[in-house]
């Protein structure tokens, strides 16, 4: 079995790239403790640099976070265009962040969009009903062509209702450490999450 990287893929590691030394500076300012997450590989042969082998067990998001008390975890994407395609995020991946909502945990998708060099924080309680219907669809129509856009969400979309474009104003700069943890603040008033229950509960414990 040979693995061939897709063109998708290839996008999708150099945003993994760019990203890591972000992180790395979130944790040498102390500002945050950011983990990238790999899948277990089992290697099948090995001859010279090539690898063949399959991946085993549920993979994690590709982002396990922690700062000012709050976790997330994240999925980081990059596409071109003008829209981002829903079919870019598994059914195993959308399970993993609704899990980590459920369990008052912060989830989020990481998006690049490559033509106009932005990012977008968006996060998914905001976008995980429109991803789940169009999932829902593709499982219950096999073979169907979905509803014209409803496959995919365009950016403009995403930056004037959903997402939080960070540092937009700096050329090259992708900060959103701040960004995510003011919407973590906000989803733990707006929702009685366990993380929010605990919350409550400390702070009940510093008055008395």
């Amino acid at each position: 079995m040979t693995r061939q990287r897709s063109r998708h893929s290839r996008l999708g590691m150099w945003w993994e790239r760019f990203l890591s030394p972000l992180h790395a500076r979130y944790a040498l300012e102390q500002r945050a403790f950011i983990n990238k997450t790999y899948p277990s590989f089992n290697v099948l042969s090995q001859k010279g640099a090539f690898i063949n082998g399959v991946f085993s067990g549920e993979a994690l998001p590709d982002y396990i976070g922690m700062a000012n008390d709050y976790a997330w975890f994240a999925e980081a994407k990059e596409t071109k265009g003008t829209r981002w395609n829903y079919d870019k995020l598994r059914g195993q991946q959308a399970e993993q962040l609704d899990r980590a909502l459920m369990h008052g945990h912060g989830a989020f998708l990481l998006i690049r969009e490559t033509d106009r060099s932005l990012g977008h924080l968006v996060p998914w309680s905001r976008l995980r009903e429109r991803w789940w219907a169009w999932e829902t669809f593709c499982q219950t129509h096999p073979g169907g062509r979905a509803p014209s856009g409803s496959a995919s969400i365009a950016f403009s979309y995403l930056e004037d209702r959903i997402s939080v474009f960070v540092d937009r104003t700096v050329p090259g700069r992708f900060d959103y450490l701040h960004s995510l943890v003011e919407w973590m603040a906000v989803e733990a008033e707006d929702r009685p999450t366990i993380y929010a229950q605990k919350a409550r509960r400390r702070n009940q414990r510093g008055r008395g």
